[in-house]
């Protein structure tokens, strides 16, 4: 499968069970300048375009914390499950709701194995943390930045 064909799959995916999210992205959370990219997906907020990804993490995890099995309604929970999605998890008929139940708690620890997380020191198996938060990120900016490549 080439990458195309995983982008239209995770699209399709999105626009079937994740309206919201679609609405989002179409709004800007995501956007890409000359010097960088930034989220705006937090509170509404633009980054500054030449933020890393380490700080984006870290500025995420300082408000967040850890996110771990049992938080409810938590925005937190939400923006990381979307990035979940994106990466392909399936969370179940509940999809990005801000809960961070069994399907939410597989799905990570099942990213966290695909990106040989768990064994780097800290990382739990199953809760999304600063290495978990920054492996999100920058495989979000990853994923924009090859989508308008190829839009080019």
């Amino acid at each position: 499968m080439n990458n195309i064909d995983s982008l239209r799959r995770v699209i399709k995916r999105i626009i079937e069970s994740h309206t919201d999210h679609i609405h989002e992205r179409l709004e800007g959370s995501y956007t890409l300048g000359d010097e960088g990219s930034g989220f705006k997906a937090w509170g509404g907020k633009q980054t500054s375009k030449s933020s890393t990804v380490e700080e984006e993490a870290q500025a995420i995890f300082k408000a967040a914390g850890t996110l771990r099995e049992g938080m409810n309604d938590n925005e937190y929970v939400k923006k990381a499950q979307k990035f979940l999605i994106a990466e392909g998890e399936n969370l179940g008929r509940t999809g990005a709701d801000g809960d961070f139940g069994e399907a939410t708690r597989a799905a990570v620890s099942r990213f966290q194995t695909a990106e040989k997380l768990l064994a780097k020191q800290g990382v739990e198996a199953g809760v999304i943390g600063l290495t978990t938060w920054i492996t999100l990120i920058a495989n979000a900016r990853e994923r924009a930045s090859s989508s308008q490549n190829k839009e080019s």
